[in-house]
């Protein structure tokens, strides 16, 4: 499953925020972590709760939780129509996103 994460608007509710495409059940996903002692999931989408379909649909479970880049639509819907056509490696890329644009390579957490 591609995995993209977000960057947080408010890290009193949230830490870690991601989306994908998971080309075996072919279906979108999402999950919303807060950081504590016991990780909490704050709100998850797809499988085995549901079949998501459509990109816009993802990105509206977790509009409330992450910054929304005008790219990741598109990257989301490039991963669905990839899907059967790519390497294994390439199916479960990991991309990360700042509040407006893809970043290369993880992000610098150091302050």
């Amino acid at each position: 499953m591609t995995r993209h994460y977000l960057t947080t608007k408010d890290t009193a509710t949230a830490d870690t925020i991601w989306v994908g495409y998971d080309r075996r059940t072919s279906s979108f996903m999402s999950q919303v972590y807060k950081a504590c002692d016991f990780p909490t999931m704050v709100a998850t989408a797809g499988p085995p709760y549901e079949t998501v379909s459509h990109a816009e649909d993802i990105i509206a479970e977790v509009r409330n939780y992450a910054h929304i880049p005008d790219d990741l639509i598109t990257a989301l819907e490039a991963d669905q129509y990839l899907a059967p056509h790519i390497s294994t490696a390439d199916a479960n890329a990991v991309t990360y996103w700042s509040a407006t644009t893809r970043l290369d390579g993880e992000p610098d957490t150091e302050q």
